[in-house]
């Protein structure tokens, strides 16, 4: 498990989702880190290579703060706040060890196949699920198929306004 906190003072439209993809497939050895660099040189790569965002479900925003304002909470709703997020977490850490021991007790299981017995064999990795990631062999994102660049997508939406 790990924790990615980014700040700023705006973002784009999947911004986040798409720095995450990035960042697992760096994280599972399928890119280099150097892309990280290679892809902030527009110079070089104009056009975003096309690649799955992260999963919304575990992106969270949580915090924002303003120059000059200064959140202040009612006490009740504060601490009503604070009950109802640790409910949650109780809940979901009995879930998640639930689900760990039965994950657990299933791979070490015995299981049947035209061969015989065979011990349950290694899964993928879980967290595939985060960029919807198949079982297809990976493509580098550098050569893979590109996005229209910003230029394009302003001269695509004149052209569209102008025939209009």
């Amino acid at each position: 498990m790990c924790e990615l906190t980014v700040a700023g003072k705006a973002f784009l439209w999947h911004q986040i989702r798409c720095i995450v993809g990035v960042l697992i497939l760096v994280g599972q050895g399928k890119e280099d880190p150097s892309i990280i660099d290679e892809l902030l040189d527009i110079e070089k790569h104009p056009r975003k290579p096309q690649y799955n965002m992260a999963s919304y479900i575990p992106l969270v925003l949580f915090d924002c703060q303003y120059e000059d304002v200064e959140w202040i909470y009612s006490e009740e709703s504060h601490i009503n706040n604070i009950k109802h997020l640790q409910d949650m977490w109780s809940q979901n850490s009995i879930k998640t060890t639930m689900i760990k021991r039965m994950l657990d007790s299933l791979g070490e299981k015995q299981i049947q196949n035209s061969s015989g017995t065979i011990p349950c064999p290694k899964l993928p990795i879980q967290s595939n699920w985060l960029i919807d990631i198949k079982d297809s062999k990976h493509i580098p994102l550098l050569t893979r198929p590109t996005s229209e660049s910003l230029e394009e997508k302003v001269k695509s939406a004149k052209m569209r306004k102008l025939q209009n």
